[in-house]
């Protein structure tokens, strides 16, 4: 009866096969998973475990089945097995913290057993042609990559990256076009040694014209751009002040007609606060209608990051929660009519780290050659080493790429495997981490939910871990492992916390 109301959408068999499928009990309570995520729909609720990346659909008539508070004695005949299979429900007794923490240790061991660079994040200058008010990097002295420095990154670049991958350049600023002879530098050098790679670039638009998208398109690989917009002509104009003045929305925008004519990707991203919400919504209807059916363009909204800071919400949480309800809802809407940017929901459930600061094989390097890892703090305190002697401060890197111990109060949390502990190192300091993955992990169940429906290809979920399915996770070797990192990581975790 119960298989009648049960479907499974999705399973990740590399995930399952680096972590154990589960086993129902001989006997017993049984509970449903710490990990489980729910999403009403019209005619059920999608579930989605967190840890094994399991999605499925649900009945109302089963799912109370699935949740962590629904405690029942087990009887073999009310269960389908997959529930038990896929980690969805679990006995009373199983400690699953435990077990994600062990699961997370052995990813962390088996990411160090991969080595060289796979994305360089580069800022070629920290000087920008626009006045942005809510600007990060504000106060950050104004450095311009020299070509003796471009040279030294790009043979960094070629020392340390891994040989058998394609990697990424992602141009970055300040406006990394101000110094577009650092990019061909480095592309250049990269390519005379037979490093295959591709670049990226996130830019206000205002340089990006046709004769200089022709080299870039060639000479730097350059495969994607995104680009940023503050709201209709005299919103963005009045928000961007760009210098020298003049109607930077228009040039923007030719600029990015062209380089969709060109076949380069383009993402737009519309940076929101109360303030210009309206004009955005504007604007993006006015996209929507113009770009509906062209494949290279997608669109997300973004909060300004000062915005939904814990600092700003003490001192207007009203303004917060609406800053975040407007950001939200647009991006329903974008997603509603398929122009939404899918690679902001990306990944979900289990994954290693919080984001790419915290992945060591992707690397920040500054204006003049210092190391980092994150694009928004990439200041001296925060620097680990440069293009010329690698890491020379171990403690910050560590601080970057190990994580810190579970929280308190996210013990608890189902989204514990997407946010990951070291969400706790994030120094956004984001006021309410719920808020922060809640809206994506519900719209990415939706979409794969209505891909399900139409037969189209689903959203990868996750990591790829399929590299890792040599392992197996019961051996004694890797018991070890996991073991010796857990003393290592309690050992680090006074100065990482400090």
């Amino acid at each position: 009866m119960i298989t009648q109301h049960f479907q499974i959408l999705r399973e990740n068999k590399n995930v399952l096969t680096l972590i154990g499928e589960g086993k129902s009990p001989d006997t017993g309570r049984i509970h449903g998973s710490r990990f489980n995520f729910f999403v009403k729909v019209d005619d059920g609720t999608l579930v989605y475990n967190t840890l094994t990346n399991s999605f499925v659909f649900a009945k109302d008539d089963v799912v109370h089945f699935l949740y962590h508070e629904t405690i029942v004695p087990y009887n073999r005949h009310d269960l389908p097995e997959d529930f038990f299979r896929l980690r969805l429900v679990v006995p009373e007794d199983f400690d699953e913290l435990g077990f994600y923490r062990q699961c997370h240790a052995l990813l962390i061991q088996l990411r160090n057993l991969r080595t060289g660079g796979i994305r360089y994040n580069i800022y070629t200058t920290t000087a920008c042609n626009a006045r942005c008010f809510y600007c990060f990097e504000e106060g950050i002295a104004q450095e311009h990559m020299s070509n003796e420095t471009a040279e030294a990154v790009a043979r960094y670049i070629v020392k340390n990256h891994s040989p058998t991958e394609e990697i990424h350049l992602r141009w970055f600023g300040g406006e990394p076009l101000l110094n577009p002879k650092a990019i061909s530098t480095i592309c250049d050098y990269c390519r005379a040694q037979g490093v295959r790679f591709y670049s990226t670039m996130s830019t206000n638009g205002w340089l990006l014209e046709r004769n200089m998208l022709k080299m870039a398109k060639t000479r730097w690989c350059l495969a994607k751009v995104r680009f940023s917009f503050d709201g209709t002509r005299e919103e963005h104009n009045r928000r961007k002040a760009f210098i020298p003045q003049g109607d930077g929305f228009s040039r923007t925008l030719d600029n990015l007609r062209c380089t969709i004519d060109m076949g380069i990707h383009v993402v737009i991203r519309l940076t929101l606060d109360v303030d210009n919400a309206d004009s955005l919504r504007e604007l993006a209807e006015e996209f929507v209608e113009e770009f509906q059916n062209n494949p290279y363009v997608t669109i997300y909204a973004k909060c300004i990051g000062q915005e939904t800071s814990k600092a700003a919400y003490l001192k207007d949480q009203t303004r917060t929660l609406n800053t975040i309800k407007l950001q939200d809802d647009l991006n329903t809407w974008l997603h509603d009519r398929g122009k939404f940017d899918t690679e902001r929901i990306m990944p979900a459930g289990l994954r290693i780290g919080n984001c790419t600061a915290n992945d060591p094989r992707k690397v920040v390097i500054s204006p003049t050659g210092r190391l980092s890892s994150c694009e928004c703090f990439c200041t001296p305190a925060n620097q680990w080493g440069d293009v010329w002697n690698g890491i020379t401060n171990e403690q910050v890197w560590r601080f970057w790429t190990f994580p810190k111990s579970i929280r308190e109060q996210c013990a608890t949390c189902s989204l514990l495997p997407v946010c990951t502990p070291f969400a706790a190192d994030c120094l956004w300091d984001m006021f309410d981490c719920r808020a922060r993955f809640e809206p994506t992990m519900s719209l990415f169940m939706r979409e794969n939910y209505r891909r399900h429906l139409s037969g189209e290809p689903m959203l990868p979920d996750t990591e790829d871990f399929s590299r890792f399915s040599f392992v197996v996770f019961e051996s004694n070797r890797v018991r070890k492992e996991v073991n010796k990192h857990e003393e290592i990581r309690e050992a680090d975790a006074p100065h990482r916390q400090g």
